[in-house]
C-alpha cells in the first residue's frame, strides 16, 4: 500500500549538530545530530529516550563557528534506532516540530534549507546527466 507525504515544506537532508533540553520532568540535556530539517521542524538522532509530546528548548548549529538557531519544540514521534555498533547503548530518532523559533532565526532556517535542497537537487540532476551520457557512450 503505498504511503503518503503530508509535509508541506521541503526538507534538507543534513547532518547537523542539535543540542537540546527538555522542558518536562526529568530534564535532561544532552547532543543529537539531525538527520534532516526543515523551517518548521527537523529529525534528530538521540541517546535519551523521551516521552512523544516532551518539549525542548533547541540549539541548531547551521553553521560551525557562528551562533546557533534557538528554537521550542516538541517531540510528535520518538522510536528506536536499529543497532549499528555493537554496544548496548540505544539511540532514538524522533521528529520535532518547531513551535517557536524568531523571526530572524526562522528566515535564516528557511534560506538555508533552500539552499540545501537546490545544491542537492543541482548535485543529483548531475548525477542523473552523468549516468544517460555513459549509457549513450556504452551505445
Amino acid at each position: 500500500m503505498p504511503t503518503f507525504e503530508y509535509r508541506k515544506l521541503f526538507r534538507a537532508n543534513i547532518i547537523l549538530r542539535v543540542d537540546y533540553h527538555s522542558l518536562s520532568d526529568p530534564e535532561i540535556t544532552g547532543t543529537a545530530f539531525s538527520k534532516n530539517i526543515s523551517p518548521t521542524g527537523l529529525n534528530i538522532v538521540m541517546p535519551d529516550k523521551l516521552k512523544e509530546g516532551s518539549e525542548l528548548e533547541l540549539k541548531i548549529h547551521i553553521v560551525e563557528g557562528k551562533e546557533p538557531i534557538y528554537a521550542k519544540g516538541k517531540i510528535i514521534w520518538i522510536q528506536e534506532c536499529p543497532p549499528v555498533f555493537k554496544t548496548e547503548k540505544k539511540y532514538y530518532s524522533c521528529g520535532i516540530q518547531c513551535n517557536y523559533m524568531s523571526s530572524e532565526d526562522a528566515i535564516s532556517t528557511s534560506d538555508f534549507v533552500r539552499d540545501i535542497v537546490k545544491e542537492q537537487s543541482e548535485s543529483q540532476i548531475k548525477e542523473i546527466i552523468s549516468r544517460i551520457e555513459k549509457i549513450k557512450g556504452a551505445k
